[in-house]
């Protein structure tokens, strides 16, 4: 346990927080570099891929404030008097807890279906997938994400207590709205699995024949891809089968198990939203020196013009210098 303004942590979910809040920290300085060089000759980004990244970036921000917000700082025995007093706690979990989780997964999907068109068919991908393109498919993201979850807006979210856990929570008390949040969840989530491992293996299966056997120099990028394809599937897979278990348990009434749920259920998610900072970062030397050269220029107060940068090339896979 770890012991912060008298309240106890386990150890942990301490670490998986300083974890979190470190990759979301380098997540919003990549996004921080790429819009910077959005418009530099050189950037092999193309502005709809950095569009994406930097919604995203923000999206799964949101989503790991709201899972820290509301579920586990009132678990860990923070603010839940103050919680108590005041409604907006729970008229902003309605707005934004599970919206929010979705908008991170939905975010992966896109992100996907961006790398993998952009491998696959490089020349119509930048004629067709434009800023305008990538600002409305964000538009629709929002607006589907939100959309899925109107029944939440008729019905209550409360901040009780919960006899089982010894903690106040946020939650529909309605079983059958909490359900209905359950299910769309869900359904996003296997949407996710099925989209995202296709696209990636397919994405696999590019890299497998741009790098050659011999190419000894491109083999640590096939093992990050790899890696990163492994890891969004399970924790998707993962999640589902979490919402399925949480599902099972709010339709019989079993507390302990949605407790249990609850408590491993809101790791998954924040750790999926920090895979793409460290996907873009492992797959680009390049990138990792221009952001150190970005970060250099700025601690010494010195003005910060185009960086060159090496980056993913989408028509051979191959990494270039400009």
């Amino acid at each position: 346990m770890v012991v912060i303004a008298g309240e106890m942590i386990p150890t942990i979910e301490f670490f998986i927080l300083i974890f979190q809040v470190t990759s979301i920290f380098i997540y919003l300085l990549i996004c921080c570099y790429l819009v910077h060089q959005i418009h530099n000759p050189n950037n092999h980004f193309q502005p709809s891929f950095i569009i994406h990244f930097t919604c995203n970036a923000f999206f799964d921000t949101l989503s790991s404030f709201s899972i820290l917000l509301f579920r586990k700082l009132t678990y860990w025995g923070y603010f839940y008097e103050y919680f108590a007093q005041n409604e907006w706690g729970a008229e902003a979990y309605k707005y934004l807890f599970f919206q929010t989780i979705t908008l991170t997964i939905s975010g992966n999907i896109i992100i996907s279906v961006n790398r993998f068109l952009a491998l696959y068919n490089p020349i119509n991908y930048t004629r067709v997938w434009n800023i305008k393109v990538s600002f409305l498919i964000v538009f629709l993201q929002v607006v589907i994400c939100y959309a899925s979850y109107i029944h939440i807006f008729f019905t209550d979210t409360a901040f009780l207590y919960d006899s089982h856990t010894n903690t106040y929570q946020f939650t529909t008390p309605n079983k059958y709205f909490s359900l209905a949040n359950n299910g769309v969840l869900l359904s996003f989530c296997v949407i996710g699995i099925i989209i995202t491992t296709s696209l990636n293996i397919l994405v696999f299966i590019k890299f497998s024949k741009i790098f050659k056997k011999n190419d000894k120099g491109k083999y640590g990028s096939k093992v990050t891809m790899l890696a990163f394809m492994i890891l969004a599937s399970f924790f998707l897979v993962i999640t589902a089968i979490q919402l399925i278990i949480r599902s099972i348990a709010i339709s019989t009434n079993n507390k302990p198990l949605k407790d249990v749920i609850n408590n491993y259920f809101f790791y998954s998610i924040p750790i999926l939203s920090t895979l793409q900072p460290y996907l873009i970062l492992l797959l680009s030397a390049q990138l990792r020196n221009g952001i150190k050269k970005f970060v250099c220029l700025i601690a010494h107060g010195k003005k910060v013009s185009h960086i060159k940068v090496t980056v993913f090339n989408k028509e051979d896979g191959r990494t270039s210098r400009k």
